[in-house]
């Protein structure tokens, strides 16, 4: 089983989780400063931007302007449905700091 950080609801109100899993094996082995915990769950939550992913279906990118300007915090989330119910899930893949959305990602929001 894997260790849940948080669950919260994203501007849909779909529930989100954000796994301990996910923090150790895409945020932090990525190069450069991590974002913090807070600071995911505040683009999941109160995204500036979502886009649908470019390279992956059934993923949003949720983008979230930072103060150290031009980066954007970008955070993908991915759903999937959970057999044998077919319930969806929705969990962080990664976030990381980001200058700008992909060209290809299409506009979800605003």
């Amino acid at each position: 089983m894997v260790a849940s950080i948080w669950r919260t609801r994203d501007r849909l109100g779909r529930a989100v989780e954000f796994t301990a899993e996910a923090w150790d094996q895409s945020v932090l082995e990525r190069t450069g400063e991590p974002p913090t915990i807070a600071a995911i769950r505040s683009a999941v939550e109160s995204p500036d931007l979502v886009t649908a992913d470019a390279d992956f279906p059934r993923r949003e990118c949720h983008y979230r302007w930072k103060s150290t300007a031009p980066l954007r915090l970008k955070v993908v989330v991915r759903s999937f449905p959970l057999p044998p119910s077919g319930t969806w899930v929705d969990e962080v893949v990664t976030a990381y700091s980001d200058r700008n959305a992909k060209p290809q990602e299409a506009p979800l929001w605003p």
